[in-house]
């Protein structure tokens, strides 16, 4: 159901809030960084197609949004997203158990290594 002018209004109002202009500060703070803000960010880039760079800047226009404040929070939004697949994939488990038998194998080399040298003493 669309909502009516009054709830639009308080519905921006509301986000704006809690969403404050913060970003186009820290935007203003990078344009000339001190070497303390430069050491706290990096750069990301990535060559993305025409049409989508083009609707990626109609939408952050419409939006009065900077792409740094927009990429910033699409990334949050897909390492959250990629975190909690991963999670339920159980990559963490299969990382341990990797861990485990990598580290199970070195000590094997080692005791090879040590049985060796005694064996030749």
């Amino acid at each position: 159901m669309k909502k009516s002018i009054l709830e639009q209004k308080i519905t921006y109002k509301a986000l704006g809030f809690m969403l404050d202009d913060s970003g186009v500060l820290i935007d203003h703070a990078l344009e000339n960084p001190s070497p303390e803000l430069k050491a706290r960010f990096k750069n990301v880039c990535a060559m993305i197609s025409e049409p989508l760079t083009t609707r990626l800047e109609n939408t952050l226009g419409l939006l009065r949004m900077s792409k740094r404040e927009f990429l910033e929070a699409a990334i949050i939004e897909a390492l959250d997203k990629a975190d909690l697949i991963m999670e339920e994939c159980g990559v963490d488990d299969y990382l341990e158990g990797l861990a485990a038998h990598q580290e199970a194998e070195e000590q094997a080399r080692i005791q090879h290594a040590i049985d060796s040298s005694n064996g030749a003493a």
